[in-house]
Formats: structure tokens, C-alpha cells, sequence
């Protein structure tokens, strides 16, 4: 069993042996998760992570929320006849 400890900055280090079978390097990203007393943290690959930005973030989610809430009152306005490739 591995031991991580945090520093006085409250930053928890990962021991060197642990990083090194991950192949983490530095700036990798983790979701945390708490469950009760227990810490999980999941790895997050560099093109799933999420905006620095927080304020882009929540334009985003603000975004998504509003067009799926556009799409599903939105009246549908087109007929068969209009159009113009017909699938069977």
C-alpha cells in the first residue's frame, strides 16, 4: 500500500512509483470524487478536460441547456414534401 501525504500548501503528493506506473506527468488532471471519507480520483485524458475558465464553462452548459430546451418546444415546421431526399 502507497502512502500520499499533502504538503503545507494543502497540495496531495502522489509518490514517485505510483506517478510512474500511471505515466502521469506534471499538470495531469483527476476528477475528485468524495464518498464519505474516501477520496477518488479519476484521471482525466487532456482532451476530456474541462475549460480552465469557469466563467466558459458555465457559458457552455448554459448553452446546452438552452438549445436542448429550444429543440424539444420548437414546433416542427417541415413536412415530408419538403424534403428533398426521401429515406425508406
Amino acid at each position: 500500500m502507497e502512502i500520499a501525504q499533502t504538503d503545507a500548501s494543502g497540495k496531495l503528493c502522489l509518490p514517485e512509483d505510483v506517478c510512474q506506473k500511471l505515466g502521469l506527468k506534471p499538470g495531469a488532471k483527476f476528477q475528485v470524487t468524495i464518498q464519505g471519507s474516501t477520496i477518488i480520483l479519476s484521471r482525466i485524458e487532456p482532451d476530456q478536460s474541462a475549460p480552465e475558465d469557469e466563467e466558459t464553462l458555465g457559458l457552455m452548459q448554459l448553452s446546452e441547456i438552452s438549445l436542448k430546451d429550444f429543440l424539444e418546444e420548437e414546433p416542427d415546421l417541415y413536412t415530408d414534401a419538403d424534403l428533398k431526399v426521401k429515406y425508406q
